[in-house]
């Protein structure tokens, strides 16, 4: 995983995901504003970020890390490493679909799998007749 610059938001992503076959681009945000239980959330979105991501011929996806308030109660740093309590849900972005919102599912939370079928449709991208 690469992480773009601080502030840098030339392609609206923070990141993107090295294959072997080629980089997926990914937008991530943190917020408090929702909860893990629920089906889904509409995370606002602006206008020239889904211009930016249209622009994309590989599949873009959009992760939203749900947090609390207090940082205390899903941060913690020990010796041994730095261990989060969150939940991470994702989309894979379809930018002709999005208006001013993005839905994002809880029943695609993210995981190791997650990267598994994101690789899948990178693959399918670069097979004849693959949806880009």
């Amino acid at each position: 995983m690469n992480e773009t610059a601080p502030d840098e938001d030339v392609l609206a992503v923070d990141c993107s995901v090295a294959f072997p076959e080629g980089d997926l681009r990914v937008q991530v945000k943190c917020t408090s504003q929702w909860r893990i239980r629920g089906n889904s959330l509409s995370f606002p979105v602006e206008h020239k970020w889904v211009r930016k991501w249209s622009m994309n011929f590989f599949p873009v996806y959009f992760v939203v890390v749900l947090v609390t308030d207090l940082p205390s109660t899903w941060l913690r740093h020990d010796a041994d490493g730095t261990f989060h309590a969150t939940g991470a849900f994702w989309t894979r972005l379809e930018a002709t679909e999005i208006d001013t919102a993005v839905n994002v599912p809880k029943s695609q939370r993210l995981s190791v799998d997650s990267f598994n079928q994101w690789h899948g449709d990178l693959l399918a991208c670069l097979s004849p007749g693959g949806q880009p």
